[in-house]
């Protein structure tokens, strides 16, 4: 092709193709057939599979690969956009209606299930979804509190004790050992126990000589204190030496407290020995049993005694009633 023939086709090139273009707006848009390409890349060797298709039998548009698979379409009818590789947005943003799904899994067989992430409106939160919508995790997007419906599993922690999850004055988390290995805690089924030393709550000195020191208030239902010591009832033995009345009311008078109980400065400066302080208690109630016993005693015998008396009474009474009459006649 010499020079003039290739000057002669790129004049009609330039000069025709504007007006072919006005002939094809001005009258009807490109048709396409059903599954077919609306346009292909052209390669160095001819056309390529890639290219927008329109497949009729799902009613979509297909941008297509070199393997003529889509890698992503658009509903024709309905809007849905499914994107098969990775979504990067550079500038903008991805735009969420109110309690809406940002993202939702789709399962093997192509059926669209409930699982993923919406962020609801009515609470603020981010919630990830089960199969039957309910909450499995959920974020306030405000005051940042979370919610977990399963279990939490921590991952990554050296040996193989149990462990607990702990917090400083910061809100920083870690975790703690329960038992095992170095730990101080151990753990048989439900209970935990601890077998190192002593416990304190409340404080970090705990109380020299006790397995379990708190500062502060305890309160429970029910109290069991087993003593090691025996309980009074040898008050009751019959070689029990009690007290006269009257020394104790000497010793009372003297110490200002019952014998055998510590005086109220050494309570207040030492604290007060629940267990030992009932069997002390038991023991004077014990003792008071016993004086008013003996007092009941007395009171019957002089009881007894006085109703002889009124009886000698009564018949001397009669006696000299009697010598009365006689005089008299």
């Amino acid at each position: 092709m010499n020079f003039f023939t290739k000057l002669i086709l790129w004049l009609c090139i330039t000069i025709a193709l504007p007006f072919l273009c006005i002939e094809m707006a001005a009258q009807a848009p490109l048709l396409v057939g059903p599954n077919q390409y609306a346009f292909q890349f052209s390669g160095g060797s001819g056309p390529t599979l890639y290219g927008e298709y329109f497949n009729s039998t799902n009613v979509r548009f297909e941008y297509r690969s070199g393997a003529g698979v889509p890698v992503m379409h658009l509903g024709a009818d309905n809007g849905d956009l499914w994107v098969y590789g990775n979504l990067n947005l550079h500038t903008g943003s991805l735009l969420v209606g109110p309690d809406r799904y940002a993202f939702r899994y789709q399962g093997s067989n192509g059926v669209i299930t409930n699982y993923g992430l919406v962020f609801s409106n009515t609470t603020s939160s981010y919630e990830f979804k089960d199969s039957n919508t309910a909450n499995l995790f959920s974020l306030h997007a405000v005051t940042g509190n979370t919610y977990i419906k399963g279990d939490l599993q921590v991952e990554g922690l050296s040996g193989a004790d149990t462990r607990m999850v702990v917090t400083d004055a910061s809100g920083n988390l870690s975790t703690q050992s329960m038992g095992g290995g170095s730990g101080l805690w151990s753990q048989d089924g439900t209970t935990a126990y601890y077998t190192a030393g002593s416990v304190s709550i409340g404080t970090a000195t705990p109380a020299t000589g006790y397995e379990l020191s708190v500062d502060g208030k305890i309160i429970c239902e029910q109290l069991h204190v087993k003593l090691s010591d025996s309980w009074p009832d040898y008050v009751f033995a019959d070689d029990y030496e009690l007290m006269p009345l009257e020394e104790l009311k000497a010793q009372i008078k003297q110490n200002k407290h019952l014998p055998n109980i510590p005086p109220a400065k050494v309570m207040e400066a030492e604290g007060i020995s629940v267990g030992e302080m009932q069997r002390k208690m038991m023991e004077k109630i014990e003792e008071l049993t016993l004086y008013v016993i003996e007092q009941n005693d007395q009171l019957t015998e002089q009881q007894t005694e006085m109703n002889m008396l009124k009886k000698q009474i009564e018949l001397l009474e009669e006696q000299n009633e009697l010598l009365r009459q006689q005089m008299n006649k």
